[in-house]
């Protein structure tokens, strides 16, 4: 079996269709099982269906299945009567070449084709009539974090597509969507079930379109569709909410990659309620370069008005702009007082892109300021990145951020959000980026939530000796953010341990692992 990327047509058939000579039909899925075991941030799946040629000829089977956004298919199995194909990775070619070769010579083969973002294809050469087809799938995904719960969706259906560009598509009602077979009206139920490993505890659990049982488990909780499973007519979505708590809280997961013994640690910041926000300098730096001309600018523009409207009394703020040249309003950080805010929304406003994108000398002006007491300066800096000099520049924030925190926001359709990404890291920060206008409102009110609460700074984490942990800089723990670090250890660590500073004060914790 050969997995090979490839376009969609527009009249494809969702399930598996099988075809000899002049001739197709399609099979429906005698069962279908469905099995998701979920650990931190990452969920890896496996679909077991099995089908049948029930036709008195040899056919070629088309098999097509709906995955995850995002989501990596890694492992294939087939079996047909009595004999396994498994799947092998080649170039696209090369796989195809080998699959008609198998083919004309009568062997049992399958090509694996992607046929658009989230939808693949398997092909299968050589099913001898009323032989059994059990196709087995195995891809990983990931798990989403918003407004403190992480959520899951796994497609169990189709919605057939439109495509306006072809000439010949299908006119009239759209068939109805279905995982086994389009055009039936009798489907065989679908078994699902997702083990959400887990040491914490949570408030809630709760499938969005299913009923469903959920059980306490040893390694966490196990969700399973109600009875003998249902109809796969839409799709499933899980979301769970972890239970905070006054203090920190931190979760070790474990397992045996072969080479070594992989971690992945969550630390869960504390209840929004026991945080209080944290008197700051915030430096803005807005790129005004030739490059931010047009939307770009006005996207900085608007991003850097909501920061400035967000700012508390007790905070202190300036602002830098950059190009060939680099200005800062004010000699010193001022307090976030309406004259000051009024004047830097009138200096905002007047501000026109021309020019190079000088960076290093608007960030020495950002990290030189004069120290405010009882003030945690961080600078945000928003840009669209267009540098040729990234490794200079990252060498010139490690050494000059001292206490600072650096957070960036990459502005535009194509920033160099590789380069942002690894300057928040190394400022112990975070990226956001903001590709439209209308995205400036939600992204930086997102951002300015998270930031103005810091739960936990200066944090350490001791795996043991010869660890290998990224990110190699750990960043601070913000209300509603959870914290996560994977790790690569040459040994079963018997436990963790983390400390920093909490409301000013040391904090130490230990965290027991769970092999998983």
């Amino acid at each position: 079996m050969l997995l090979r990327a490839e376009s969609a047509r527009a009249d494809d058939f969702w399930g598996l269709e099988l075809l000899s000579g002049s001739e197709q039909w399609t099979s429906l899925a005698l069962e279908s099982h469905i099995a998701v075991d979920v650990t931190g941030r990452v969920a890896r799946a496996e679909v077991q269906q099995v089908f049948i040629n029930r036709d008195t000829d040899w056919a070629e089977g088309i098999y097509r299945f709906p995955l995850p956004d995002g989501a990596a298919v890694d492992r294939m199995r087939i079996e047909v009567g009595d004999r396994i194909i498994v799947g092998e990775i080649q170039e696209r070619t090369e796989a195809r070449r080998v699959y008609q070769q198998a083919r004309a010579e009568g062997k049992i083969a399958s090509l694996l084709e992607q046929q658009r973002p989230n939808q693949y294809e398997s092909r299968l050469a050589n099913i001898g009539p009323g032989e059994t087809i059990r196709i087995t799938i195995g891809f990983q995904f990931n798990v989403y974090w918003r407004d403190g719960s992480f959520s899951l969706r796994l497609p169990v259906t189709f919605t057939p597509r439109w495509d306006g560009g072809n000439p010949s598509a299908r006119i009239g009602p759209a068939p109805a969507p279905t995982f086994t077979g389009a055009g039936s009206d009798h489907h065989e139920p679908l078994r699902l079930a997702v083990l959400l490993r887990t040491t914490l505890g949570y408030n809630s659990i709760e499938s969005r379109h299913h009923d469903v049982d959920i059980a306490l488990v040893p390694e966490g909780y196990e969700v399973a569709l109600l009875g003998d499973g249902e109809l796969p007519d839409r799709d499933f979505e899980l979301s769970w909410t972890p239970e905070l708590g006054a203090k920190p809280q931190a979760e070790l997961l474990t397992w045996d990659g072969g080479d070594a013994v992989y971690a992945q640690l969550m630390l869960a910041p504390p209840l929004p309620d026991n945080l209080g926000p944290q008197a700051r300098e915030v430096v803005f730096i807005i790129d005004t370069s030739g490059s931010m001309e047009g939307d770009s600018l006005s996207q900085a523009q608007a991003a850097l008005r909501r920061g400035l409207d967000e700012l508390n009394p007790t905070d202190a703020f300036n602002l830098i702009q950059f190009n060939s040249d680099t200005e800062v309003l004010f000699d010193t950080s001022v307090p976030a007082e309406n004259r000051h805010l009024a004047a830097a929304r009138e200096y905002l406003a007047g501000l026109r892109a021309d020019g190079g994108t000088v960076m290093a000398p608007a960030l020495d002006a950002a990290l030189s300021l004069p120290a405010m007491p009882g003030l945690f300066r961080q600078v945000v800096f928003i840009t669209d990145g267009s540098v040729g000099n990234e490794p200079e520049l990252l060498l010139q924030i490690a050494e000059q951020l001292g206490e600072t925190r650096l957070f960036t926001v990459g502005i535009g359709s194509a920033p160099n959000s590789w380069f942002m990404r690894k300057a928040a890291e190394t400022g112990r920060g975070s990226h956001t980026h903001i590709g439209r206008l209308e995205d400036v409102e939600e992204r930086m009110v997102a951002l300015w939530s998270r930031i103005q609460y810091p739960a936990l700074s200066d944090i350490c984490i001791d795996f043991g000796v010869d660890a290998e942990y990224y990110p190699e800089i750990i960043p601070d723990l913000y209300a509603g953010d959870p914290l996560w670090v994977t790790a690569r250890l040459p040994m079963q660590p018997r436990e963790v341990l983390l400390c920093g500073q909490l409301d000013g004060q040391p904090w130490e914790f230990s965290t027991l692992p769970q092999f998983s």
